[in-house]
């Protein structure tokens, strides 16, 4: 329980995610022009820090087109103006297959959110955060599980902790979290355009067929 609710306070913050979702995108905006992803060995892949990333990008300041884009995302961490959540939605699943769907056509989204709103596409974006809710991995078909034994007359008999525990079995799965990011003056058309999105069920739902 303590884990479950530290990923949704602490390590999914909002806050904390607005950060890592900027740098990540101008990390990916800058990567043909600066070559971060084509290190050749550990030394130069150690040299990949937050500081060298940040003062790398920060150098394409008077470039144009998305180098501009993530000079300035840098810009605004440097300067601590994040971005903004205006759509957010926790999800508990067994299932991750519709979350992947969602993962996958993260890019498509935005673009949709971005028209419906007037938002400047390159500055609305997605995040979606997941954990296993029950952190214990196995070769077994259940990774989120966690297997205990039983004392039997005719010796131990493998069980899973949650055909036990009611405090475990509804919290078997994972945690997702689907937030919605853009500039704060376009908070408010941002949501109200991932609303019509995503409706009034879950972001995943829109998958189901």
């Amino acid at each position: 329980m303590a884990r479950y609710e530290l990923f949704k306070a602490v390590y999914f913050h909002r806050t904390v995610r607005a950060a890592a979702i900027m740098l990540v995108r101008a990390i990916e905006y800058a990567d043909e022009e600066l070559g971060f992803t084509e290190f050749k060995d550990v030394e130069e892949y150690l040299k990949l820090d937050d500081g060298y990333l940040m003062s790398s990008i920060l150098g394409l300041e008077r470039s144009s087109g998305r180098l501009g884009v993530a000079a300035k995302l840098c810009c605004m961490l440097r300067e601590r103006k994040l971005l903004k959540c205006a759509y957010e939605k926790v999800l508990h699943v067994r299932d991750r297959f519709r979350i992947q769907l969602l993962e996958r056509d993260r890019r498509r989204i935005e673009e949709e959110i971005s028209e419906l709103s007037g938002a400047d596409r390159d500055y609305v974006l997605i995040d979606v955060s997941t954990a296993v809710s029950v952190p214990y991995y196995t070769a077994q078909g259940r990774p989120e599980d966690i297997p205990v034994f039983e004392r039997t007359p005719s010796g131990k008999v493998r069980r899973m902790l949650s055909e036990y525990s009611p405090i475990v079995k509804p919290l078997i799965g994972y945690l997702d979290i689907v937030r919605v990011y853009s500039l704060p003056k376009d908070l408010e058309a941002v949501r109200r355009a991932s609303l019509k999105i995503f409706g009034g069920e879950t972001p995943a739902s829109r998958f189901s067929y």
